[in-house]
């Protein structure tokens, strides 16, 4: 099944909404933090995650990770920021945000009890707390 342009939008803009709350309580701003491997890697494994709950193909994953990128830091540089992860994905630290943000959100998005804290502890702690 397709998926419109909308719609990944709309799917970009409640993973950004996500990564911005954290964000925010961490008293962070993107600008702070997205340069850093770990913190962008996990608004990588966000928006994977995001697209994995609503079933969409590789090229549509790949749109919605560049659109979500792009909303995040308020410029078109979406691409850039895909490329650059590209480069980056057998980066040890990449890996492992990948993994945690893909992680945090696909539990969030599937239930109701679930807290996504793993950027939390990244900010508060230095690393994620141990799973």
């Amino acid at each position: 099944m397709a998926v419109t342009n909308e719609q990944i939008k709309s799917v970009a803009v409640l993973g950004t909404k996500g990564i911005e709350l954290q964000l925010s309580l961490a008293d962070k701003t993107v600008q702070e933090v997205f340069y850093q491997i770990w913190p962008f890697a996990y608004c990588y494994g966000v928006f994977e995650a995001l697209t994995g709950h609503h079933r969409m193909h590789t090229v549509e994953t790949y749109l919605l990770i560049t659109v979500g990128f792009e909303e995040l830091l308020s410029e078109k540089d979406g691409r850039k920021q895909l490329e650059k992860a590209t480069q980056l994905q057998t980066n040890t630290l990449f890996v492992e945000g990948r993994a945690h943000g893909f992680d945090d959100f696909s539990q969030w998005v599937t239930s109701k009890d679930y807290r996504p804290l793993s950027r939390m502890n990244f900010f508060a702690f230095g690393k994620p707390a141990m799973k």
